[in-house]
């Protein structure tokens, strides 16, 4: 990733951070770097709370589902997309000071909005409108890029 983007630190806390509901638990095991999917289900400004997941399209989507039970041997799924989730655990993944999330615009759909930490951050305070995004903030399905055991961006996936 660019050398000259930086980890983010507790100074470098986005102002418009809010901290994680306490009903939210997590681990700070280490995140492995590359493209990783997940939910996310907070950001503080700081850090991505992130429920990973694998995720399937096509004919192995059909076959996970099929292994997982979800549907019949000749069954196929109706949008050939599965998402399997054994372990709902969230994992805090620090960020890069330049961190940003493509987030899917549903009020100017197909339109994408690119979030700066600090907006993206202001998205999980209380009273925020979040009317225009695609899917629910607390459970924003996205591809993570991790670098440095960092996430560097993320891009929300589009689930139909």
């Amino acid at each position: 990733m660019p050398a000259a983007t930086t980890p983010a630190s507790t100074s470098t806390v986005a102002s418009a951070g809010c901290p994680p509901p306490p009903s939210l638990s997590w681990s700070d095991d280490p995140f492995p770097d590359g493209t990783q999917f997940g939910s996310v289900r907070h950001f503080d400004g700081r850090s991505i709370y992130l429920d990973p997941a694998e995720r399937f399209s096509n004919e192995d989507a059909n076959q996970a589902a099929r292994e997982d039970g979800r549907i019949g041997p000749t069954e196929e799924l109706p949008n050939p997309v599965y998402i399997r989730n054994p372990d709902p655990g969230v994992v805090r993944v620090d960020v890069w000071n330049g961190f940003t999330l493509t987030t899917i615009d549903a009020a100017n759909y197909p339109a994408q909005r690119t979030l700066s930490r600090a907006d993206l951050a202001s998205l999980y305070c209380p009273g925020t409108d979040t009317t225009w995004m695609y899917s629910p903030a607390d459970h924003l399905p996205v591809d993570v890029i991790v670098s440095g055991g960092r996430a560097h961006s993320a891009t929300e996936y589009y689930l139909p």
